[in-house]
């Protein structure tokens, strides 16, 4: 072969071309974080599972009941008592109620719901008593049933902060000095709807709210637009509750004498005698009691000369407006 060809034809040879890379898709980087997000969530999805089949189920509550700013976890069972023979009401006297025959006199009968013994007792006295329902009690449902059937007057028992708060805890559904004007209204609704047929309520402890002038108009005004009345456990002097009732015009009556503040049978008796004396100086009395078996043995002991001294009625017979 001539040089000459062998010159042109590697001058004619073509190169191999270099090797052209598609570039990086930005689709599939995206697909496969969320291959990767999918089968992180999976795993999760998974894991959750079966620790909520594990873990025990937690129990419903019964009743509604809004957040409560402080702890309320503690119900105790009965009054905290004020000192006794408190003094007389810095006000004018509430008016007279008109008397014909003998005085009246009403008994009520504070913390029910929690016992249906002593309620069925009570109701076996077979005298016009009420009683004052503490809300969601575990059995205010069966004792208010008991009640209606048998006549007897209910009303809603409601908790408020003592001055003795935090020691001492009202209980649930307490009304607290911290709260607004409308959580207070709030909490005051709902513990009304958990109580069936009530007329009027009292407060359950209650000598730090009841001092307060705008938490007890507040109280008035649910009272009011429910149509109820009030009456003051008086726990403490220098409780507000009537001029509130009176701003408001809300029917309203104030405890005269605790029967069971002594839990002893002989003072009992010593109070049956103070509550008679009462309503024979003022036209009208009203008493408080609570399920405590010396307070039932006595008033069952005490009833009829009770009967001969006064006209026993309900506590609605003896609530007015203030003037």
């Amino acid at each position: 072969m001539a040089p000459s060809s062998v010159k042109r034809t590697a001058s004619t040879r073509k190169r191999p071309s270099a090797t052209r890379r598609k570039p990086a898709s930005a689709n599939g980087g995206w697909k496969r974080f969320w291959g990767w997000f999918a089968l992180f969530l999976t795993v999760v999805l998974v894991i959750g599972s079966a620790v909520v089949q594990w873990l025990p189920p937690t129990p419903l509550s019964r009743s509604p009941a809004l957040p409560a700013s402080r702890p309320l976890d503690i119900q105790p069972l009965f009054e905290v008592y004020p000192q006794e023979h408190l003094p007389a009401h810095p006000e004018t006297p509430l008016p007279t109620i008109p008397q014909t025959g003998l005085p009246k006199a009403a008994i009520l009968f504070d913390d029910m719901g929690g016992d249906l013994r002593f309620a069925r007792r009570l109701v076996e006295l077979g005298c016009p008593l009420t009683f004052s329902l503490l809300p969601f009690s575990p059995h205010r449902m069966e004792v208010a049933e008991l009640a209606s059937a048998n006549g007897i007057e209910i009303m809603a028992h409601i908790p408020m902060e003592p001055k003795e708060y935090p020691h001492i805890q009202p209980g649930q559904g307490a009304l607290m000095s911290g709260m607004s004007e409308g959580r207070l209204a709030a909490q005051l609704l709902n513990d009304l709807d958990s109580l069936p047929r009530v007329v009027g309520m009292n407060n359950h402890m209650g000598s730090r709210l009841t001092g307060e002038t705008s938490a007890m108009e507040q109280v008035m005004a649910v009272v009011k637009s429910k149509r109820l009345f009030y009456v003051d456990s008086r726990t403490a002097p220098s409780s507000a509750a009537r001029a509130a009732a009176r701003l408001l015009q809300v029917p309203y009556a104030e405890r005269d004498v605790f029967l069971d503040h002594v839990v002893e049978k002989g003072a009992i008796r010593r109070q049956i005698v103070r509550f008679i004396e009462t309503a024979k100086r003022n036209g009208h009395a009203l008493a408080i009691g609570h399920p405590h078996e010396e307070t039932i043995d006595v008033l069952e002991e005490q009833l009829p000369a009770i009967r001969q001294a006064v006209t026993l009625v309900p506590v609605s017979a003896v609530v007015r407006v203030p003037p």
